[in-house]
């Protein structure tokens, strides 16, 4: 794009290919990729009105936020998702912008007050670089490149709530301009906010990409199921699995049993259309039925032979309108992963967290023993499934290592 002072009005309009392939056309910028999770499947189970409301909410949201946090801000519309361009030196501005955007979807999800709830989580990438910048036949301003696509495939391969940036941006941040709500409350220093470097392969790039991930909350979200982060057991992992050169940041809290904002729940398969893939779960307890989807389970495989009448599952009750919904469902019995989230070793417990295809979490339970061996934040453990009266527990753990041995 031609700078303002030697524009010339009576040069010849550029083709878009000139426009895009001009040396002018360069320039560097710090670039915000915001993903709804399971959007797709929610336009399934959720009526028009419902997911339209929330994504013209989350679209006003975005907009409202990122304009007051950063001075030009370009924004394009994708459908599920928001791509944001701001200038390069303004990195810790958009960084910001992603919390506060978080912490309002946090807010509006958990307050009922006014009879509504945004039933909404977002993906967040955010890289910076060179990009090319030109102008559309319809005059709106665009802009492509590697680091436009750095942007994108971390926010696809990030858990939703999580904030994941490259290491350019990382480097260009001013780490004492930024701070979060529970940072404040719990006296978060600037270095804090930084998770540890930490390196994933992306879609369409030949090396593994470098990413911090932003510590904004009360713990760190990692990296959802992806091929790339395939386990030995044949399953996909729920998040990356942390080795030495990949530690996980470790984080002082995570869920807890009184207070969690999650209803665990124990139930059986009540029906099951395998055709459309869903089905209704029963609470044996209270009798309530509990709609449900292959995304919603935490291994979608897990429904591709038919679930039968009786099968024992936990999950995590959702209200959502017009039903209520079983998500991060697991099977009874079954095989399954998580990553260590909390450890109480004076209370005798732990807590692993799965995550569904939509993005859902659920907490499962770890009883500890004092003879028993000892687990870090972050570490990535093998269990079979097990069902308590308040959800899920895991038992017949071991780590990835002790398989492999």
């Amino acid at each position: 794009m031609p700078d303002a002072a030697n524009f010339n009005p009576n040069a010849k309009p550029l083709t878009l290919w000139e426009a895009i392939a001009s040396d002018e056309s360069r320039t560097k910028k710090t670039v915000l990729f915001l993903d709804i999770a399971g959007s797709t499947a929610a336009k399934e189970s959720q009526p028009e009105a419902t997911w339209v409301t929330t994504t013209a909410w989350f679209y006003a949201k975005v907009l409202e936020i990122v304009e007051r946090r950063c001075g030009k801000a370009v924004f394009k519309f994708l459908g599920d998702g928001i791509m944001v361009t701001v200038d390069n030196d303004e990195a810790a501005q958009a960084i910001m912008g992603a919390i506060e955007v978080q912490e309002a979807i946090n807010e509006a999800r958990g307050d009922d007050a006014g009879g509504r709830v945004i039933d909404l989580a977002i993906c967040i990438g955010i890289a910076s670089g060179d990009v090319r910048v030109f102008t559309t036949p319809d005059g709106a301003v665009d802009f492509l490149g590697s680091t436009c696509d750095r942007a994108s495939r971390l926010s696809s391969v990030a858990t939703p709530n999580a904030i994941l940036i490259d290491r350019a941006t990382g480097l260009s941040t001013n780490w004492n301009k930024i701070e979060s709500r529970v940072g404040k409350v719990t006296h978060r220093k600037a270095e804090e906010y930084q998770g540890d470097p930490q390196r994933v392969a992306l879609k369409g790039f030949s090396s593994a990409v470098d990413y911090f991930e932003v510590f904004w909350d009360h713990q760190l979200y990692g990296l959802k199921s992806s091929p790339v982060t395939a386990v030995t057991t044949g399953r996909l992992s729920a998040v990356v699995t942390p080795t030495a050169d990949n530690p996980v940041k470790p984080v002082q809290s995570g869920p807890q049993p009184k207070g969690a904002k999650e209803d665990r729940r124990r139930g059986v398969v009540k029906f099951w259309n395998g055709e459309k893939h869903f089905g209704r779960i029963a609470d044996p307890r209270t009798g309530e039925e509990f709609h449900t989807h292959r995304k919603l389970f935490v291994y979608p495989e897990d429904t591709d032979e038919g679930l039968k009448e009786g099968t024992e599952v936990v999950f995590v009750a959702l209200d959502s309108s017009p039903r209520r919904l079983a998500a991060a469902v697991l099977v009874v019995g079954n095989d399954a992963e998580g990553k260590v989230v909390s450890v109480r070793e004076d209370q005798g417990h732990a807590w692993l967290r799965v995550f569904d295809m939509c993005g859902n979490s659920g907490p499962v339970y770890l009883r500890l023993t004092p003879q028993g061996p000892t687990y870090k934040l972050g570490e990535m453990l093998s269990f079979c499934v097990a069902a308590t009266d308040r959800g899920a527990m895991a038992v017949d753990v071991s780590r990835e290592e002790d398989e492999a041995a």
